[in-house]
């Protein structure tokens, strides 16, 4: 540490090029003046001063001949030993960086298929929903009395109103997801909606949401089944295996037919 020590000291905490030059000045008459310098005692001042190596005159000064003879193995190694290092910091932060990249990518493809998946199961606004701006309603309330609404195909079987005797018509409704609605007068005071559905028929809310507003996509998804009754007013009603509803001149009742379907009777009020 004689070396360094001196090298230290010599500075005197100013690190201006010409207090250094002094430094390495002292230090090397010391240098000089020592015969038993030993290698620790290099490494010691390669340590200390490897950051204020003023090549130039050591290495052209034959006065600093001997010490940079010395030194210039450790200096050297040392400058290996730091280029590998630097290598090895390049080759991790370019891994980070990397590694950062993919992160940063995975983020923002989650956050467009996020998006993407909200605008296509947004709900539409209140203005726009079928149920709401009476859309649906109009599809009934002209010549009929009653629709009876495929949830996911959008597709509405009607009811006639008005007298049913001499009614023989018979009119079929049937969508993609396997509902079918078949509706035809019993008697001239009665007509009947039989409808079958797959056992698991039931709202998509993925496909309500393209025309239905929050509200309703809410209240429809709760039905058992994905078909809604609706009157000529443009009041929903929830299809069950029974119900009963009094909506004068009408009485309507549903019952379950079978495991796939349920019946809906019309009949109008004496």
């Amino acid at each position: 540490m004689r070396l360094a020590s001196k090298f230290l000291t010599a500075l005197e905490g100013n690190f201006d090029s010409s207090q250094v030059e002094k430094a390495f000045f002292e230090t090397n008459q010391l240098f000089l003046s020592q015969s038993d310098v030993s290698d620790e005692d290099i490494s010691d001042l390669l340590d200390v001063c490897k950051e204020f190596f003023p090549l130039p005159y050591l290495t052209e000064d034959k006065q600093y001949e001997q010490l940079w003879a010395r030194l210039e193995p450790a200096y050297y190694r040392h400058i290996k030993e730091w280029e590998q290092f630097t290598q090895a910091i390049a080759r991790c932060r370019k891994k980070r960086k990397l590694k950062r990249l993919c992160i940063a990518s995975l983020v923002s493809i989650l956050f467009i298929i996020t998006f993407v998946l909200l605008i296509v199961h947004r709900p539409v606004s209140k203005s726009e929903c079928w149920i709401c701006s009476g859309k649906l309603q109009s599809y009934i309330s002209y010549e009929s009395a009653f629709g009876v609404i495929n949830l996911n195909s959008r597709s509405v079987s009607t009811i006639p109103k008005g007298s049913w005797e001499g009614d023989h018509s018979v009119t079929i409704t049937s969508s993609e997801n396997g509902t079918m609605i078949i509706t035809s007068p019993i008697t001239s005071e009665s007509f009947r909606a039989d409808i079958y559905m797959q056992a698991d028929s039931q709202p998509d809310e993925s496909l309500i949401s393209k025309y239905l507003c929050t509200d309703c996509v809410k209240i429809c998804s709760e039905n058992k089944y994905d078909v809604l009754l609706m009157d000529a007013s443009g009041t929903p009603f929830p299809i069950s295996d029974s119900m009963e509803l009094a909506l004068p001149p009408y009485t309507v009742t549903a019952s379950s037919k079978s495991t796939e379907g349920i019946r809906i009777t019309f009949e109008k009020t004496k």
